[in-house]
């Protein structure tokens, strides 16, 4: 049986779900600022973690899966609180809370601090002058991860919760394997001992994430699920 959302007292279903989205955005910017406060090594060669990649997409997945139980509205809302996510973790490692800080600039000129927003939103969104479009990929991976979060949430697809913590094992298996030779977008490292260690403890955490991912809905039929959906929606009515 699908678990029973537990309603916030005294708000509409809107007001919920847009609760649950700002509760994403929140996580999603609280984890971005966190790593990106973990001192970098002075040696290039030992691996930074807040380099590991595999949470930029673990992390929508599982927050959508969060928002879409307690507060979804349909693939929508799972979808959307995804894309929330990867956008606040981009925004909160590149510091959008830092943006218009020059310590030079003149704080009493609008154009400034406006230039300053326009010349971050170019480099992360566009990837221009030179850069990354690390803000659109985040969005469109948080998309793709809430999707398959409202798969498997809401109609039992074990294969797409699969694919959703999968990244956890792919990424040190990954590294592991082609060592210095790198990862596209992720870079490379030697096999260094403290390496090795850091990507053999994300595998450790995501064994634990698949097993808990099939023991989820272990014995679940899809067709339960949709009518416990519908249920649910009547009941709404």
């Amino acid at each position: 049986m699908t678990p029973r959302r537990r309603p916030v007292a005294g708000l509409p279903s809107t007001g919920r779900v847009a609760l649950g989205l700002l509760g994403a955005l929140l996580i999603g910017y609280a984890y971005g600022w966190a790593t990106s406060a973990i001192p970098s090594p002075s040696d290039p060669e030992v691996f930074w973690v807040a380099n590991l990649a595999a949470p930029f997409v673990v992390l929508p997945f599982a927050v959508a899966s969060w928002v879409d139980r307690r507060w979804g509205a349909g693939p929508a809302t799972a979808v959307s609180s995804g894309a929330i996510v990867g956008a606040g973790m981009v925004a909160g490692f590149y510091g959008l809370h830092r943006v218009g800080r020059d310590p030079s600039a003149d704080p009493g000129h609008a154009e400034t601090v406006a230039g300053a927003y326009a010349r971050w939103l170019s480099t992360f969104v566009l990837g221009r002058p030179g850069g990354i479009p690390w803000l659109t990929i985040g969005i469109t991976v948080g998309c793709v991860a809430g999707l398959l979060a409202w798969l498997w949430s809401r109609r039992a697809a074990r294969w797409a919760g699969l694919l959703g913590v999968s990244p956890l094992l792919i990424e040190p298996s990954a590294r592991i394997t082609l060592g210095a030779r790198g990862i596209p977008l992720a870079g490379g490292y030697p096999r260094l001992p403290g390496n090795v260690a850091i990507w053999a403890l994300e595998a450790a955490v995501g064994g634990v994430a698949v097993w808990l991912t099939v023991r989820a809905h272990a014995g679940a039929r899809p067709s339960s699920r949709s009518r416990g959906d519908r249920e649910e929606a009547v009941g709404a009515a």
